[in-house]
């Protein structure tokens, strides 16, 4: 499934009316513990808790005018196929599929309770800031005590330009920020985990440190990399840690690659 800048973390997201948009935000925050993480204009604001999210709507920005202080979103891998089963299930149709700019594709239907949902596939990946929205500190209103979370990694290279570049083609991060005169390079991932890559001589050889990256689909990725010359320990198949495949880094680094629909599939 694509993933979107411009949609919140998350495949359901419930979606709240409220008189006071920048009110109700505030006080998620400061009260429940959310995390405002996109805010637009002043009629939509997305707001997240660990990998669950929310959407909190102003009155004037609701798509649906009258008693209605709620629906819910979800994601799905192809909007017109879902909404052809809707159709055909006897759903009241209130907006018919539309694709929009910050890269959505949409459609809402009523249930036979009275509930509005919307049904959306991501089309494309849209910042943020090409369609108006803006991005929000993302901060952690749980008390100090209470606060633990990966920061980074730092991983010791033979030759950091090397690594930099054997990271950022084959398994697709990106460069966060590099600093030359000391060989080091802050790679990260899509959910923001950053990792560093420092030069020190001494780093080939088998290393104790394994890396476990999730993709899109592991028998493609499989294919892709071994295209371009990469040699696999273990082609993708069913391994004591679950259905994925083995690889090294340059400097013997493991990396386990697996994905979420095989693992479920295949990996017990």
């Amino acid at each position: 499934m694509l993933q979107n800048r411009s949609l919140p973390p998350g495949s359901i997201f419930p979606e709240l009316v409220y008189a006071d948009l920048a009110a109700a935000a505030a006080w998620l925050c400061s009260v429940f513990g959310f995390s405002e993480r996109l805010r637009i204009g002043d009629h939509r604001s997305q707001l997240v808790f660990g990998d669950a999210s929310v959407i909190a709507i102003g009155e004037a920005g609701a798509s649906f005018q009258g008693q209605v202080s709620h629906s819910v979103m979800l994601r799905v891998d192809d909007v017109d196929v879902h909404y052809d089963r809707a159709v055909q299930g006897g759903a009241r149709i209130v907006r018919t599929p539309e694709t929009y700019p910050f890269g959505e594709r949409q459609y809402t239907a009523e249930d036979l309770g009275g509930h509005l949902w919307t049904f959306t596939q991501s089309v494309a990946d849209i910042a943020p800031g090409e369609w108006g929205g803006q991005v929000m500190s993302r901060i952690d209103h749980q008390p100090a005590a209470k606060k633990i979370r990966m920061d980074h990694l730092s991983l010791p290279v033979a030759a950091y330009a090397r690594s930099r570049d054997w990271y950022t083609r084959h398994i697709g991060l990106e460069v966060e920020f590099e600093i030359p005169e000391r060989q080091t390079v802050a790679l990260k991932d899509d959910a923001g985990l950053t990792i560093f890559l420092y030069e020190r001589p001494d780093a080939q050889g088998p290393s104790t440190c394994t890396l476990t990256f999730q993709v899109h689909d592991v028998d493609a990725k499989y294919r892709e990399l071994s295209a371009n010359g990469i040699v696999f320990e273990k082609s993708p198949q069913k391994l004591f840690w679950g259905y994925g495949a083995e690889l090294r880094d340059p400097d013997g680094c493991m990396i386990y690659l697996w994905d979420e629909k095989s693992m479920r599939e295949k990996g017990n």
